[in-house]
């Protein structure tokens, strides 16, 4: 057993929320004493009962899951407020979130509590004590009240941080004896299986576990109930293991690199990533993979930490275009003190079909033109370097959407993705004549045509008359009746009009000019060909 994991606990976690939240929307509470009790309910199948209560409110008698009622009969005085799960679970997301500093792997536990296996790193931060010392007054600081304990086991460890008033540092060499002496209530069961446990005498986790397994299988009435015990009791004591989910697993593939001397030189960091390009390239390359992808962490002797990443359009694994990317942020990494190690990991891992490479540069550009992947092949550089020097949003292409509607026919996708067009092209799919540009959102125009359905003779858009003197139509198109909602959407008749001066537009008529309809068909202009 080589884990360390470390529990933290927010004992009053949603109260807390409750009270920086009113605190930011400057109400009442911002302004009230803090010795006023306060409750948090919420409706349950038992009635009305208490989630959340802070100091004083436990200490009048309204402790959680306690009735309103019977709570309001101990503190007549009580405020009551409506809680909020989802609120309170998107904190403890970001919570964890931040508490990521201290390790890669960080779990939720429950509604209130938090787990991180800090296996390897709590020497970035002087040792086990200082690394909980610091979590500990960096939340304090944010205002939240947290409990802490390291463990060798998750289930050890949340019992610690849950039934100990400091923090607790247990080593594997003393893990049972220190669990013997905890209540039995810190095993994670239910409400009916301590019972019966209290029942039998069993207070502490050490009479359990000098208790016969067999005799302890006979007292419940499931073998089922007794195995949740006991599975329970072993992942406690470490004879089963219990995995933890974190919410950012880490990349599959990355390369670690520890300093034997603090780097302190951009010079340093470049040479640190081009051995790390180096030993990443190769595990790529027997795999046959690339990455899209990249980031560098670098981890500073006085426990800060900072990183660069690089995104590419297609998967590579080519050391000197990434290499060249990574170039211009170098920068970005803060030396400090001096940097103890780095991380280089790659995400969005896929795998790279072989292909022949052209003996003959002019070949090479012909190819390219006439192969959609080949001509993304040789303008996939200057893409990636738009992309990292502008941002992955400011630089995308339009992928085909299966929708009859104009505008929602295409949508944004990262570039270099061809396979929505090759879809299509295996499916030889016709597009209709479109125009070049199309607007966002169409245009309403002033329009005198021929009725029901003769093409427009003229229109009036940003109050300049055009006189229409060829046209063709119309495109009916459709709603999509198989939508939510379909049955009120109306005809579209799209017409290609083009005016005096030889510029083109594409308009259309929304409904269709009917006895029986009494509202009136509205023109719209979608887009310009010219």
């Amino acid at each position: 057993m080589t884990t360390r994991i470390l529990s933290i606990r927010f004992p009053y976690l949603a109260m807390e929320r409750f009270m920086l939240t009113a605190c930011r929307r400057r109400t009442l509470l911002a302004a009230l004493p803090p010795e006023e009790p306060i409750v948090l309910v919420e409706q349950t199948a038992k009635g009305v009962r208490i989630t959340a209560a802070n100091r004083a409110a436990v200490e009048a008698g309204a402790a959680a899951g306690l009735a309103l009622n019977d709570a309001r009969a101990a503190c007549p005085v009580l405020r009551v407020e409506q809680a909020d799960r989802d609120g309170d679970a998107l904190l403890l997301a970001r919570l964890a979130k931040a508490m990521m500093r201290y390790s890669p792997t960080v779990a939720i536990d429950g509604a209130d509590g938090l787990f991180l296996d800090v296996d390897g790193c709590s020497h970035l931060f002087g040792g086990e004590a200082a690394l909980i010392a610091d979590g500990l007054a960096r939340l304090k600081t944010a205002g939240f009240t947290a409990r802490a304990s390291l463990a060798p086991t998750p289930g050890a460890a949340r019992a610690f941080a849950s039934f100990s008033s400091k923090p607790e540092i247990v080593q594997e060499a003393d893990l049972r004896v220190r669990i013997d002496a905890l209540p039995i209530a810190a095993l994670r069961l239910d409400e009916d299986r301590l019972v019966l446990l209290t029942r039998l005498g069993l207070k502490r986790v050490g009479d359990l576990r000098a208790m016969p397994r067999p005799v302890l299988e006979r007292r419940f009435r499931s073998r089922e109930a007794a195995h949740s015990v006991l599975l329970r009791l072993d992942q406690m004591t470490g004879d089963i293991r219990e995995p933890i989910v974190p919410i950012a697993p880490p990349e599959p593939c990355r390369e670690y690199l520890p300093c034997p001397e603090p780097a302190i030189h951009t010079d340093a960091i470049a040479a640190a990533l081009g051995l790390l390009l180096a030993r990443l390239q190769q595990r790529l390359e027997r795999e046959g993979k690339g990455a899209r992808h990249f980031r560098l962490s670098a981890f500073n002797t006085d426990g800060g930490s900072s990183e660069i990443s690089v995104r590419l359009s297609r998967p590579s694994r080519d050391i000197g275009r990434i290499s060249r990317l990574f170039t211009p942020k170098l920068d970005g990494i803060d030396c400090g003190f001096g940097i103890d190690a780095f991380l280089l990991a790659a995400a969005g891992v896929e795998t790279i079909a072989p292909g022949q490479v052209s003996l003959v540069e002019d070949g090479d550009q012909q190819n390219a033109a006439d192969d959609p992947a080949g001509f993304a092949d040789v303008i996939a550089p200057l893409i990636d370097t738009l992309g990292n020097r502008l941002g992955p949003a400011a630089v995308y292409q339009l992928a085909p959407v299966e929708s009859h509607i104009p505008e929602q026919a295409d949508r944004r996708t990262i570039p270099g993705n061809t396979l929505g067009w090759a879809g299509w092209q295996a499916a030889k799919i016709t597009l209709p004549k479109r125009p070049h540009r199309l607007f966002d959102r169409p245009q309403a125009v002033e329009v005198m045509a021929g009725l029901p359905d003769g093409p427009p003779k003229h229109f009036t858009w940003r109050r300049v008359k055009r006189v229409v003197v060829r046209a063709s139509g119309p495109e009916r198109i459709g709603p999509e009746w198989w939508l939510p909602g379909a049955d009120k959407a109306l005809e579209r008749d799209y017409y290609v009009v083009e005016d005096a001066e030889g510029r083109q537009y594409w308009l259309y008529r929304h409904g269709l000019y009917s006895e029986t309809n009494e509202t009136v068909p509205i023109w719209y202009l979608h887009g310009l060909f010219t």
